[in-house]
């Protein structure tokens, strides 16, 4: 009874710091930081024009090159949310915080043997 609720509790854990993992990075993401990065803007320019083209790409040429995962990620994003700081956020967002619990999946197989 008592490895059930530790389970229990080890996973109520999990979901509140990944909920709160998502929630810091979604907050005022309209206003801060302000203004978009450089990088930010390039990327959700090639969104648009994959968007506008019909044109998604394995690989985008512009800015010295990048994989297009990233860009069609963002322009699915825009679609859901249209052109906005969110829209090209989003898939930001949520790779964060899929690395919050991938951090700790690999901490708890790491530590595994010490228990």
């Amino acid at each position: 009874m008592k490895f059930k609720n530790q389970r229990i509790l080890n996973l109520t854990f999990l979901f509140l710091i990944v909920a709160c993992a998502f929630v810091l990075r979604i907050y005022n993401i309209e206003n801060a930081p302000s203004g978009i990065y450089p990088d930010e803007a390039v990327n959700g320019i090639d969104a648009l024009d994959a968007i506008t083209t019909g044109n998604y790409q394995w690989f985008y040429p512009a800015n010295n090159g990048r994989e297009g995962l990233m860009m069609n990620l963002i322009a699915f994003s825009f679609q859901l949310f249209g052109v906005t700081a969110l829209g090209l956020k989003f898939p930001s967002i949520i790779f964060g915080t899929l690395t919050v619990l991938g951090t700790y999946l690999l901490t708890k197989e790491l530590f595994r043997s010490q228990r």
